[in-house]
């Protein structure tokens, strides 16, 4: 009785849970959870309307909701390169090893390109629609909204009070406007109190009023007002930073409206969409019509996304929904059912047609359509369902895990880091924050969130309120805002090693600072301090026993603070150990585990009095069988739907299912913008907004060098669409430390006079080197060069590479590292096939003689191409002959001057060095170097062999 007890309780308990967290992910500006949807799409299915929604119509909430979750209004408001983002990165070198930089951004100062106010019709409308834009949507925080701390915005208007009745008229006539009806709707001048102002007007076909707005000059003025103090702000901002740096004053911006002027400009725009509706410009942007055209993301750039996707941000509840819903619903009907002299026929024609897509007329209705709602919601739920089980984690496997950094000793009572003394190695600490990231992750959200615990400092509140969002790289951001939260505590039981940093390694030690921070004790009758003291006296305790009361507490406390209740915790190899002279800890294992239905992924977390490592156990293989089979299924059942609606749900499918392999994230966006520049010389950013929000350090780094490299060799200036495009990415910066910056900065190094083509950076002498050295990003630099790129591309990178080496000291070159030598080589021959193995090589040598090449490295490079050469499968003899030539030598070599990759087969080089004894000897009379080369190969391969063994 008691076995079937406890099953019918998981069963609850594993009920609860998910009816819970599937509630959390779905909702819509806070409002609109799942239970709320469910019950709309439950009233889709009865009678209570007079009308019933088309479920593959632009009325479909799940529209507005991709949109919302994928990130597509972001992106296009963010990136979009028509628009000129207002921000100014300025370096500068504090002495020879530091620099100093000073970020700021104004985004109410945002407007559109110089190159859109004039010029052909597209030109035109695409300045009319991104004015529209950013006249609709705000940047504030570096989020996207239809607010701001400028109360002159539309949103802000129609929430008026005087205002919000009319609100839903608005949006609808706006909406409908968008689809091609109609409708009289205008501004006209009028007076109040002999104050000159404007008023915003519906009229029905019968010369009556839907609505009739004011919009008065005091409401402009106070507008004014208020949204003048965040402006004033982003202006000091760059004061202090053009002072600082001594630098020229910028471009200013008076591009000034108050709210009438904005909301004229608004339904000028959409009206204006009528009028334009044949011409070619607007007909390429219609809403696609299969997945090829979808993938293109041309219908971003619509007024029928614009206006959209801004509903869906402006509604708040199901009761705002209906209002919406009936005011469409009267405004159609309405034309539609007016006699033929007050509204023309084929405006009749054009209503009804947009009824149809808007509604499916009750006499019409099946039981399809009923249910249409509930399906599509269901197989949503599935896919939810099916990311939420893979999802368990935030991190795939070890090499995702973030990893520790030097950093600066913190000082809780100023609040700021001691730049003056040495830094540390933030090992204990960044493993804390592993762990914590597993404890907060709320898999369905994917993101952290820390409202389940008891009472968590407000540090930790702030720390994941920030940083929320899961990451693969921890910027320097992370990390000092991470020290922020558990360092210098002031908490006597928590154990450092200098002033309050660098946390000393020991289970006990840990545990003493999770609780601190997480203000939640287990409910174990063995409190924490008690476990301490009777570590004190361990000749009264049994070890075992003791050990079994620590794993008890361990166990309780982390199942008390992890979000996911999917987690058992145990332990292994407790061990005691002497940290000081009074201070006992305890070294050992625990071992977190997450499984549900059969898929487990386990942290194990190892104490040592030497510091603590982590590692992540998953099993890859079950979710490959298992899971891209359900997505696959998912993804073909919206795309038979043949829909707008089915593609745009088959590619949030799509999204969701990359997000499981957190690997192929940024090789994704590399291979889409690698398509496109090959097959098209270019690439459609619009097409990059359809893979999701683009707000990570890591997709950032992405875009930017796989943007810029492949055009590194071009003759770029400041409106080319690549510089506008990667210029905004930078103009939201995920990052302000130097570690990061540098990363994304570094493609930009590669384009010619690149002073000239970012005008919002400005680079000192000498930071270019700082930028460059021994910089992480190098090695992609040029795996994109070979890759994406021509021999041009690559040779150009080659010149940069060396150019920066200004001092010696180092620059990275890909001819002599071995993770990429051997892959660069085969693209040369590759190339050779056109031009020629000795302009290759000739070539090759001049670019590395611009900065001086010792013989050493010379021979370094060619003793690599010949083993690669000897190794092909088929082996090119006069090219080995070319490269055999180029080698220099008079002695014995040494093994240091090997940079080949060791995946080189050397019996093979042996034995084809060997067969072309006599050519290569004979020929050129030098017996010794042809033993010195092959000797040199015998030993390498004898290092390998002793090295397996």
């Amino acid at each position: 009785m008691s076995r079937i007890f406890k099953a019918a309780t998981r069963c609850f308990v594993l009920f609860i849970f998910w009816a819970v967290h599937l509630g959390i992910i779905w909702q819509i500006n806070g409002e609109l959870d799942m239970e709320q949807l469910e019950n709309w799409c439950e009233l889709q299915s009865s009678s209570k309307y007079p009308w019933h929604i088309n479920p593959n119509g632009f009325l479909n909430l799940l529209r507005g909701y991709v949109y919302h979750v994928d990130g597509y209004i972001y992106n296009m408001r963010m990136y979009a390169p028509e628009i000129d983002r207002k921000y100014l990165l300025a370096i500068r070198m504090k002495n020879s090893d530091e620099v100093e930089c000073r970020f700021t951004s104004d985004p109410y100062k945002d407007k559109l390109h110089v190159m859109y106010r004039d010029g052909l019709e597209k030109n035109i409308y695409t300045y009319k629609f991104y004015n529209t834009l950013l006249d609709m949507f705000s940047v504030e925080n570096d989020e996207v909204s239809i607010y701001s701390n400028n109360s002159q915005t539309l949103a802000h208007i129609l929430k008026q009070e005087s205002v919000k009745d009319h609100a839903y008229y608005f949006l609808a006539a706006l909406l409908l406007i968008a689809e091609g009806i109609q409708l009289p709707i205008n501004i006209f001048n009028s007076s109040v109190e002999e104050k000159e102002t404007k008023e915003l007007v519906l009229q029905k076909t019968n010369e009556k009023d839907y609505f009739r707005i004011c919009l008065s000059a005091r409401n402009s003025t106070e507008s004014g007002e208020k949204g003048s103090s965040s402006k004033k702000l982003g202006i000091y901002a760059m004061e202090i930073a053009k002072k600082a740096l001594g630098m020229q004053d910028i471009q200013k911006n008076e591009w000034k409206l108050n709210s009438a002027d904005r909301i004229e400009n608004i339904v000028t725009f959409f009206k204006q969409c009528i009028a334009d509706a044949k011409t070619k410009s607007i007909c390429e942007l219609a809403e696609p019509e299969n997945m090829v055209q979808f993938k293109r993301g041309l219908f971003l750039k619509t007024p029928q996304f614009l206006i959209q996707a801004y509903i869906y941000e402006f509604v708040e509840s199901i009761e705002e929904i209906d209002l919406f819903h009936s005011a469409v619903h009267e405004i159609l009907t309405n034309c539609i059912e007016n006699p033929e002299d007050l509204l023309p026929k084929d405006v009749q024609n054009k209503a009804l047609a947009v009824y149809k897509r808007c509604f499916v007329p009750v006499d019409e209705i099946t039981t399809k359509d009923r249910y249409a709602f509930i399906e599509q919601l269901e197989k949503l739920k599935e896919m939810y369902m099916i990311f939420g089980v893979e999802q368990i984690v935030p991190f795939a496997d070890t090499m995702q895990l973030p990893y520790s950094i030097s950093i600066f000793p913190y000082n809780r009572e100023s609040g700021m880091f001691m730049e003056d003394q040495a830094r540390f190695t933030d090992s204990a600490e960044t493993s804390i924050y592993i762990l914590f990231c597993f404890l907060t992750y709320n898999p369905y959200e994917n993101q952290y969130i820390t409202a389940h615990m008891h009472n968590p400092s407000y540090e930790l509140i702030g720390f994941f309120k920030k940083h929320y969002i899961p990451e693969q790289d921890a910027s320097m951001e992370v990390h000092m805002n991470w020290i922020r939260v558990v360092s210098d505590l002031p908490n006597n039981n928590i154990i450092y090693k200098k002033n309050g940093n660098q946390l000393q390694p020991g289970i006990l030690n840990m545990l003493f600072l999770i609780e601190e921070i997480t203000g939640k004790a287990s409910k174990s009758e063995n409190t924490l301090l008690e476990l301490r003291s009777l570590l004190r006296s361990p000749n009264n305790i049994n070890p075992k026993y003791y050990n079994e009361l620590l794993a008890i507490y361990i166990e309780k406390l982390f199942k008390s603070l992890s979000y996911n209740l999917f987690l058992s915790v145990y332990c292994t190899n407790l061990c005691v150990f002497q940290r000081n002279k009074k201070e006992r800890d305890v070294s050992g294992n625990i071992h977190m585990k997450y499984t549900y239905i059969g898929f487990e992924r386990q942290l194990d977390i190892c104490v040592k009095k030497s510091g603590i490592s982590l590692k992540l156990l998953s099993d890859r293989t079950s979710f490959s069988i298992s899971s891209r089979k359900s997505f696959s299924n998912i993804k073909a059942f919206w795309e038979e739907k043949n829909t707008f609606l089915g593609n745009l749900l088959a590619a949030h499918t799509y999204n969701y299912e990359r997000r499981l392999d957190c690997t192929s994230r940024a090789s994704f966006i590399l291979e889409m913008i690698a398509k496109d520049i090959i097959e098209q010389k270019t690439f459609f950013v619009n097409a990059l907004f359809l893979l999701g929000k683009l707000n990570t350090f890591l997709y950032k780094k992405t875009i930017i060098m796989g943007a810029l490299i492949p055009f590194s060799s071009e003759e770029l200036n400041a409106n080319h669409l690549i510089i506008r495009f990667t210029s905004n990415i930078l103009a939201n910066m995920p990052c302000k430390a130097w570690n990061e910056m540098r990363q994304l900065l570094l493609p930009i190094l590669y384009i010619k006079e690149y002073n000239a083509c970012y005008l919002n950076i400005h680079m000192d002498n000498g930071v270019p080197t700082a930028i460059a050295f021994r910089n992480p990003g190098s090695l992609e630099v040029f795996r994109l060069s070979i890759r994406i790129g021509t021999i041009k591309v690559f040779h150009h990178c080659l010149i940069v590479c060396k150019t920066l080496d200004a001092h010696k000291i180092g620059a990275y070159c890909p001819l002599s590292d071995t993770n990429i030598n051997r892959e660069v080589f085969r693209k040369l021959v590759a190339w050779s096939m056109d031009v020629g193995m000795s302009y290759i090589m000739n070539k090759t040598e001049y670019v590395l003689n611009m900065r001086g090449m010792i013989r050493e490295e010379h021979n370094r490079i060619y003793l690599s191409w010949l083993a690669y050469l000897c190794d092909e499968t088929e082996c090119d003899q006069k090219a080995i002959e070319k490269v055999y030539d180029r080698i220099y030598i008079k002695h014995p070599l040494s093994a240091q001057l090997s940079s080949i990759d060791r995946s080189c087969d050397f019996s093979n080089v042996i034995s084809v060095l060997s067969s072309m004894r006599t050519v290569l000897v004979k020929k050129r009379q030098a017996a010794s170097k042809f033993n010195h080369i092959q000797e040199f190969y015998r030993f390498l391969q004898r290092q390998i062999i002793v090295t397996e063994l």
